[in-house]
Order: C-alpha cells, then structure tokens, then sequence
C-alpha cells in the first residue's frame, strides 16, 4: 500500500489493507511505514520499477479518493513492480464514507486480488560491490600464506536492506484500521469501537392496572404521554487488546428522564415524577455486519404520583438482555428483548398495598438508523417495559386499599436521538 490521496484517505487506505489481509495469498505491508523511516534524499528508490526491486514486491497499489456528486468515489491502481507499469485499475462509488469502506471491502477485494496474483514478483538486483569483494577475498586467500589466518574483509556499514525494514516495520499502522501480516494477526471482525455514546429524546407513555379485583376501591392510572430525554453510554475498557478476535467487554449503563408533570385523578392534580436507570455489563460480538451484544446487570424504575392514589413504585430488579444490530451500507436496525426478577418495588410492596407481591419484568427496544458519518448514527425507534406482579394476597390481610390477583405495570418510550462512536484504534 503507497500513497493514497484525498479526502478520508486514511480510512480507505485501511479497508484497502484489512480486505487483502483476509486473502492469504497475499502477503500486505504498508511502504508509508518504510517511507517515513527512510532518508529520502539517498536511500529511496527513484521509480516503481527499483521499489519493486529493492523490497522484493510482486505489485503495489496506490488510491485516489475524490467526491463524485454528494457520494464518494475511490480509484486503485495496481503497478506491476517488475517493470513499473500499471497493471489494472478498479473504481468504486459509494453515498457516504462508510458505505465506501464496506464497498472496498466486499468488491475491492474481488477485484484486486486476481490483479495483484497476475503480477510478477521482483527480484532484488545482484550487489556488484558485494561480489568484487568476495572475488578480492578468493584472491587475497589464494595468495596468503598458508600458515596465516585467512584475512577477513571489514564489516559492511551501510544502511540495511530496506527488504529487511519491510520485515521488521509490520506493526500497526496508525490510522483507523492498521496494517499487518495476515499470518501474525487476523483482520478485525465489525466494528471496534471503544466508547458508544447516545443522546436523544421522546415522549413517554405509562398504564398501570389490577386484574380480578375482589373489593375496595383500586385505581388504574393512564399516562397518555410525557416528554422525556434519554442518555446512553457504553465503555470497553481494553478494547484494543482483544477487538481484533472480534469480541470486547465492557460497562453499559442507561438513564431516562420524565419531564414533571401534573396527573388528574378524580379531577384532583397531582405531581408526579418518574425516571429509571440500569447498569451493565457487555459483551460485544462483531461478525461482519452483524453485532451481537449479550449483557447483563441492574435495573431501576420510579414512578411517583404525590398523595398516595396511587400506589408509587420503585422497582429494583436484575436481569440480563440480547441485542443484535445488522448493518447495511450506511443504514442500520437493532432489536433487543430481556427479562428481570423484580426484587423490590416501593410503596407497592409496604404493608398498606401488597407486602407479598413478586413477579417479573419484561424489556424490549428496536430502532433503525442511518451512518451520518463514519462514527455518528441518527436513529429513531421505541422501548417497551412490563411488569406483572402477583400480589399473593392471603385471608388473613387487611389491604386497606383493596384487594385484587394481580397488578401489571406497562410503559412506553418512543424516542429519536445520535449515538457517537470513539474507535479504540
């Protein structure tokens, strides 16, 4: 890989680099590594043709990105190292940056390949000075005397081959996705993304009701819709130490928030507050264009309407959730479902409602999105919340409130917002 030009050339460069890594015909360097370590005015090889000689090159293979209307479009040029001469050229066009990237890394491929395998590998030219100096050393050992040690010539003091900086200089390039010997790292599976981060806002809905009630007089409660705001946020803390095999570990956690309002029960006003967290641990799977992301951890939702109508609650629960999201050009959708034991729910649980209720609690989300760029996504999509209780009510209860079998609690959140990705690399 030389001299790729344009905007957004470091990361095409490195799609470049990951697609024929995945081909192990192919032995990939990166000559720019080589390049910034070596004196340009006396070392560098003038032509194609004298590169190709000096690291022993079957063909390189140079980029140009340019934009093409409102998309973007790369041309790769692959140079026969032997002679010096191009040897094919493949142009790809995509919408976006990212929609390129995985262009590049399907087709460029596909292309590239049978072009770079039809090449001829060069030869490193024969060292003239070495071999005078070997044919002086026959002489001088034929002419010696017999009883003296042979004479040895003086060490060689110039600049090491740069076939052998090609050797030692593979190791990680510095931009978005490095390059590398495909025998001594696989190429990264997805993305590898070391923080995610989310922000947005929506409008949500709540129904909480008995079922069976047998007597008093309980309330159901109906919130038709509140704005609230919604953060998100995600940390894989040693991302680059274990990305590469496509599966990373880290802290996941959520926090909602319900604008405060006023609910009319028996045309009473009441305030009433409502926010609900979770934290987690993640493990994150990338396959391609698939991520898979099981996780597990703490999860809590208040919700509190003043003077005690109805029940507040303030449920505590630990659970775990899978989410998948399936990426395609630069669009994207994710679906998500998870399951909680309720462990504590607040005033529902006290004396005067139902100190022996327990049950579960059900989660599900799904959004769909779009790449705004290489590391922001805008999405809009929905979460749901269910819990069910059985309030486990015995004879010998007073429940001043009233007495029912069971009590459901649903809730709603439609919501819109971007999701920021810092790489780890």
């Amino acid at each position: 890989m030389w001299r790729f030009h344009g905007p957004d050339a470091a990361v095409i460069r490195s799609a470049v680099i990951d697609a024929l890594a995945e081909d192990s015909t192919l032995d990939v360097v990166s000559i720019g590594l080589i390049e910034a370590q070596v004196d340009q005015a006396t070392d560098w090889p003038k032509t194609d043709a004298e590169l190709g000689q000096r690291l022993n090159l079957s063909a390189i293979v140079r980029g140009r990105i340019a934009r093409a209307g409102k998309g973007r479009r790369i041309t790769l040029t692959v140079i026969d190292a032997g002679p010096g001469t191009v040897q094919g050229k493949i142009s790809l066009r995509a919408r976006s940056v990212l929609a390129l990237h995985g262009k590049v890394r399907t087709e460029g491929r596909k292309h590239l390949g049978p072009l770079i395998r039809s090449t001829t590998p060069s030869r490193a030219p024969p060292d003239k000075d070495r071999d005078e100096d070997k044919d002086k050393d026959k002489d001088k050992e034929t002419n010696a005397d017999p009883e003296s040690p042979p004479a040895r010539s003086p060490p060689n003091t110039t600049a090491a081959p740069l076939i052998a900086q090609a050797s030692q200089n593979r190791v990680p390039s510095p931009s978005l996705a490095p390059s590398r010997d495909k025998r001594s790292s696989p190429a990264p599976r997805g993305r590898c993304d070391m923080i995610d981060f989310e922000a947005g806002g929506g409008v949500m809905l709540r129904r909480f009701d008995y079922r069976d009630e047998q007597r008093g007089a309980l309330r159901g409660y109906a919130l038709n819709g509140a704005p609230a705001s919604h953060i998100e946020g995600t940390f894989y803390p040693i991302v680059e130490k274990v990305c590469r095999s496509g599966v990373a570990i880290g802290l996941g956690g959520a926090y909602d928030l319900m604008a405060p309002q006023t609910s009319h029960v028996a045309d009473r006003p009441l305030e009433t507050s409502a926010f609900a967290l979770q934290a987690e641990l993640v493990v994150r799977v990338s396959l391609g264009s698939w991520t898979l992301k099981p996780s597990a951890g703490f999860y809590a939702r208040r919700f509190v309407v003043k003077e005690d109508v109805i029940p507040s609650v303030d449920y505590r629960a630990v659970g775990g959730a899978f989410d998948t999201t399936l990426r395609v050009d630069i669009f994207f959708v994710e679906l998500g479902i998870g399951a909680r034991r309720i462990v504590a729910a607040g005033e529902l649980k006290s004396a005067d409602w139902f100190p022996d209720a327990a049950g579960m609690g059900y989660a599900a989300r799904a959004r769909l999105g779009v790449a705004v760029t290489t590391w922001l996504d805008f999405g809009i999509g929905a979460q749901a919340e269910y819990v069910s209780l059985r309030l486990n009510t015995t004879d010998s209860g007073t429940y001043p409130n009233g007495v029912a079998a069971s009590v459901y609690d649903a809730y709603f959140l439609g919501l819109a917002g971007l999701r920021a990705h810092l790489p780890g690399h």
